[in-house]
This record gives C-alpha cells, sequence and structure tokens, in this order.
C-alpha cells in the first residue's frame, strides 16, 4: 500500500474532515440529537476510517518476520574512522556484506549502540507466546483438579512433602513459575533497551548479558509443560458423567432453531427454562416436543446430546 504514502497532504486533510463530518448525515435521521450523540456517532465514523487505514498501511509490517539487526559504522555511527583508512572503499555496502555474512541485517543508521528496537520486539512476541503456554497451564491444572483428567503416578516422583498419596501436577506448576520469571525480566528488557541517554548510555551493555537467562527460563518451562502433558490422560467416565449431567449446553442450538422459525423471545423463553438450573435429559425432550417448531428441525434436535453437540471439531485443522 505504497501508494497511500504518495497520496498529497491536503487530500488527505480533505478526506479526514469528510470522514469526521459523515456521522452528521446519520444525525439527521434523527428528529433530535445532544452534542454528546453527535460527538460519539462523529467519533464511531472516524474510528473506522482510522482502523481501515491502518489496517492498510501496517498489515505487512504486523505480520513481517522480525529481523536481527546490527552495526559496523565505528564509534558513533558515522564510518569516520574507516574512511580515514581507505576513502576508496564503499564503507556502507562493505559492512552490510560483513553483517549479512553472519545471517543477521544491517542497520543502516545508528549511533554509539544499535537501538535494540528489534530485540524489544522479539521481547515482546516471546512474552505472548509465553502466555499461551500458560494459560494452557492454568487450563492442565484446573482439569486436573476437577478430576477431568488423570495424572499417571511416577515411581519414586515425591507428590507432597506431608501426604505422600497426593499426586500434584508439578511440571505445570513449575513452568508456571519459569515463565512468571522469563516474562518479568522480558518485560522489562523490552522497556530499558530502547532507551538511552543522549544514545551514549551503556547501561545496555549488562542488560544484554541477561537476555539469555529469560530465554532459558522461558525453554524449562516449555520443557516442564511438554513433560507434564506426557503424564496425563482423560478421565472419560468423569467426561461423560459431566456431559450427561449437564443437557443445557443444548440451549444454544434450541434458541438458534427458535429463532430460525421466527418463535417470539426465544431469548426469554430459554433463560426461565435454564437460568440458575440445571436441565436433565428427559426435560429437554420434554421442552422440545412441546416447542411449535417443523417437525424436521424437532427431529434434529432430539438427536443432540451433549456428547454430539460438537460441530465440525473432529474436522478442524
Amino acid at each position: 500500500m505504497q501508494f497511500l504514502y504518495k497520496i498529497p497532504g491536503y487530500i488527505l486533510l480533505l478526506f479526514g474532515g469528510f470522514c469526521l463530518s459523515w456521522g452528521g448525515l446519520i444525525l439527521r435521521t434523527f428528529e433530535s440529537a445532544s452534542i454528546w450523540q453527535i460527538l460519539f456517532y462523529r467519533s464511531i465514523f472516524f474510528l473506522w476510517v482510522l482502523i481501515a487505514f491502518i489496517l492498510l498501511t501496517y498489515r505487512k509490517k504486523t505480520f513481517k518476520k522480525i529481523k536481527g539487526l546490527a552495526k559496523f559504522s565505528g564509534a558513533t555511527g558515522n564510518y569516520h574512522t574507516f574512511n580515514m583508512v581507505d576513502s576508496s572503499i564503499n564503507w556502507q555496502k562493505a559492512s552490510k556484506r560483513f553483517i549479512n555474512s553472519f545471517g543477521i541485517q544491517q542497520n543502516k543508521v545508528t549511533t554509539q549502540i544499535e537501538p535494540h528496537d528489534w530485540i524489544a520486539e522479539t521481547c515482546h512476541v516471546l512474552i505472548r507466546v509465553n502466555n499461551i503456554v500458560n494459560d494452557l497451564n492454568n487450563d492442565m491444572w484446573m482439569y486436573i483438579a476437577n478430576d477431568i483428567f488423570i495424572l499417571k503416578t511416577i515411581k519414586d516422583e515425591v507428590g507432597s512433602s506431608t501426604m505422600p498419596h497426593k499426586v500434584n501436577p508439578i511440571d505445570f506448576e513449575n513452568s508456571e513459575g519459569n515463565i512468571g520469571l522469563a516474562n518479568s525480566m522480558l518485560n522489562f528488557f523490552a522497556e530499558k533497551l530502547p532507551i538511552s541517554r543522549l544514545q551514549r548510555d551503556l547501561s545496555d551493555s549488562t542488560t544484554l548479558r541477561n537476555i539469555g537467562v529469560a530465554f532459558g527460563y522461558s525453554v524449562i518451562s516449555y520443557k516442564s509443560t511438554l513433560k507434564g502433558l506426557q503424564k496425563i490422560t482423560p478421565n472419560k467416565n468423569k467426561i461423560n458423567e459431566e456431559l450427561d449431567n449437564n443437557w443445557i449446553v443444548l440451549s444454544e442450538a434450541v434458541q438458534t432453531i427458535m429463532r430460525l422459525e421466527n418463535i417470539e423471545n426465544a431469548y426469554e423463553k430459554l433463560k426461565d427454562l435454564t437460568r440458575g438450573k440445571n436441565l436433565n435429559k428427559e426435560q429437554y425432550l420434554e421442552f422440545i416436543e412441546n416447542l411449535d417448531v417443523t417437525q424436521k428441525n424437532k427431529d434434529y434436535l432430539k438427536s443432540l446430546n451433549p456428547r454430539n453437540y460438537i460441530g465440525v471439531a473432529p474436522k478442524l485443522k
């Protein structure tokens, strides 16, 4: 979308004014509107256009791979001593070839240090990855606590120092702790490294030496999660018991059919039946039997049960 950058500024200014004024046309459909309504609708339309502009302009930048950057351009980034040694060499190109030979990219404009923006971006990406893994850790912990998954017992593994019979999800807990340590460091790196006093501050030196520690904690957490996943097995009896006792999950399907059949107050009718209550098989079938829908849809709803109401989940990739 490079053409967006070639549009003259006055055209963009006029377009922006049009976007701000567009909400006023909608307001003409209202007999009366307060100043807050006017501001609200104008803001909404302007926000839509702004989001569209950002998506068009930065879509590629958002999803591109992060490239490692480095400098080889002298003490302050202007090649002054290089040029003193041999002014016949194109030092920018020579520096680029040298840096590229290591599989990284040249940062053409630097000061005393390489600005580290790409490292901050990498840290933020790794934080998001770690948060996904940690979300899995928390879910697995809860599933084990609720007996949905069973932990395999490992000989000679200590579950509790005071209760030998306990089998604790220690791998998921270990992973959670290591991710906490990693993310706290990664957050600090992302906030600290792009900042330098007058571009001459070397406080980044000691910080950079600890990046490997954060990556190390992350790797340990991944290994712990994988180890924990190898120890669990689904408790099919408990899962089926949970499903068989919760026919209320089918209320979504029932409401959808009711709306398709244009039944009035579909949501309210189901709320009266299900809100704060449990729904067993007999109650569900009785409700379907008395439902004013076509026989085809009635037969379809009767064929459903909590175990087979899975949509196209088996086909998802």
